[in-house]
């Protein structure tokens, strides 16, 4: 159940006010986990059944007529049925406190009549309306009264995937919402055992980068030094799902992509740049993959410029190859044209997807037919949204010209870093550190 996140990258000091967007595949903590349950499919087909056991018994003996017997008029909907749709509707558009409601009185009144799994289903609904309300205590509620039933979800929802690791780790995202670290960290750190052999390895990877993200947000206020030994904690962490490099598996790559922004924050800039070198030369790579990987080096260029400013001006010798290495990776960054096409190709590629997937679908499509296009339709916007945000941007190609000239001023090459800070002035005006380009075009003059 790999959904789709947005990682925005902001840089330091103020030099790249805007927010970068790289897109991730990361399976999310918050509603999305809980909310692709089916909608009016044939897994809700089975709780309606389910509700039918209240219907009067006339319903049933009316059922049992002869072939020959004159056909009844149809009968009108139940209660329970009436308010299950109902809450499906509300839910399907967003209106949450509503949809809860209504999902809440079937539970209630008509519990006691449902299969487990049903209830379980329910159970999640809950859940994930009180996860879209921020309201974190009834979304733990109903998420341990969900982990109560050992079978989860059984096959209802999917004939490999009863939830019950979804729901362990979004309740330790909830718990972490409230502050709770002990019970969020406890209950991650039990989930990737490797003895945990019981829940499905997507799970336990997602779980270790819930846990890697819980550590970070716990310690985001300390010193530099605890921050980079978190960092390399969670690497630690991270590689027990990584050292098989089934970079296929899509929560797998996600754990790699993790284990690379640990190294940046770290400042081992060389080993994320090998791993996300490794990365792309093990996966065929899509346009998607490639936007991922293009921010993914603008934050190593960051990292590798803020490790050579932080040297001694005098030490020339260690200083140089830190900018050498920046400037190298700051000029390997597509610029905005090119970037723009591989996203085209990208919204290209995941609409075909959807078409495609839509067109072959069977007159009856099973529940994991319309998953795969549900999944495949939620990337999609969620791609769009992550376009939109970029478009809004404009100081994408200045910023690159105008850390290419620094670090070339750096490199005493004057000539060249006049080029790039002359781009900078003439093409983009508007850049929010133009009076310092300017300043630095000046210097490369003399």
């Amino acid at each position: 159940m790999c959904g789709l996140i947005f990682v925005f990258f902001s840089f330091h000091g103020g030099i790249f006010p805007f927010h970068l967007v790289s897109v991730i595949f990361y399976t999310h903590l918050m509603v999305c986990n809980l909310s692709r349950i089916r909608r009016l499919s044939a897994s809700v087909a089975v709780i309606l059944v389910a509700l039918a056991v209240a219907m009067p018994a006339g319903v049933y003996a009316q059922a049992r007529r002869p072939a020959t017997a004159p056909v009844p008029p149809p009968q009108k909907k139940s209660e329970p049925e009436i308010l299950f749709e109902r809450a499906e509707k509300a839910y399907i558009a967003k209106s949450y406190k509503a949809a809860a409601e209504d999902f809440d009185k079937v539970l209630t009144t008509y519990g006691n009549v449902l299969p487990s799994k049903a209830c379980a289903m329910l159970e999640l609904r809950i859940a994930a309306c009180a996860q879209a309300q921020k309201d974190w205590a009834t979304a733990e509620k109903y998420i341990l009264l969900f982990l109560k039933r050992p079978n989860g979800t059984e096959d209802l929802l999917d004939k490999d995937n009863n939830y019950r690791g979804i729901a362990q780790v979004t309740l330790a995202d909830v718990y972490a919402k409230q502050q709770k670290w002990d019970l969020a960290i406890n209950l991650l750190a039990a989930i990737i055992r490797p003895t945990n052999i019981s829940l499905r390895l997507q799970d336990r990877a997602r779980a270790a980068i819930a846990l890697t993200r819980i550590y970070e947000e716990k310690n985001k206020e300390a010193t530099a030094g605890v921050i980079k030994k978190t960092a390399l904690d969670s690497i630690e962490i991270l590689r027990i799902f990584t050292a098989q490099r089934q970079y296929n598996i899509p929560e797998i790559k996600d754990a790699a992509n993790r284990i690379v922004e640990l190294y940046i924050k770290a400042g081992d800039t060389k080993a994320a740049q090998m791993l996300q070198d490794e990365i792309s030369a093990r996966v065929t790579k899509s346009p998607l993959d490639e936007v991922t990987a293009n921010f993914q080096r603008i934050e190593i260029a960051h990292s590798l410029w803020e490790q050579a400013e932080s040297l001694p001006r005098e030490e020339k010798e260690v200083r140089n190859p830190a900018y050498r290495m920046a400037l190298t990776t700051f000029q390997e960054c597509l610029r905005r044209n090119a970037l723009a096409a591989l996203v085209d190709e990208a919204i290209k590629a995941q609409n075909a997807l959807v078409d495609e997937a839509k067109r072959t679908l069977p007159e009856k499509p099973t529940d994991e037919q319309k998953d795969a296009v549900a999944k495949l339709e939620a990337k999609r916007d969620a791609l769009q949204k992550a376009i939109d945000d970029f478009s809004k941007s404009k100081d994408y190609d200045a910023y690159l010209s105008y850390r290419i000239g620094l670090c070339l001023i750096e490199l005493e090459r004057h000539w060249e870093a006049y080029i790039a800070l002359r781009d900078v002035l003439v093409n983009h005006p508007g850049f929010s550190r133009a009076s310092a380009a300017y300043y630095y075009y000046i210097r490369t003059l003399r």
